[in-house]
């Protein structure tokens, strides 16, 4: 990202960052993060399109994710 951003990606009105597969799930880790590398008035849009997402995890974890993936509106 340090490179895309000194070769002027810090200067874009929109940003969208998308991952697809195991991508997917880097995209929803990193979005908050890729947020913040903008201005406040850049609009910054995440799409993860698929993921592999593991089932066995720590149970609060596992009850968030699944709660927020069982109501997304599509």
């Amino acid at each position: 990202m340090d490179d895309l951003m000194a070769q002027g990606m810090r200067y874009a009105n929109q940003a969208l960052l998308t991952g697809c597969s195991v991508g997917g799930v880097s995209t929803i880790l990193h979005c908050d993060e890729f947020h913040r590398l903008f201005p406040s008035n850049t609009r910054v849009k995440c799409l993860a399109d698929a993921g592999m997402f593991l089932t066995r995890m720590l149970t609060q974890l596992y009850i968030g994710v699944n709660w927020s993936f069982n109501h997304l509106q599509c």
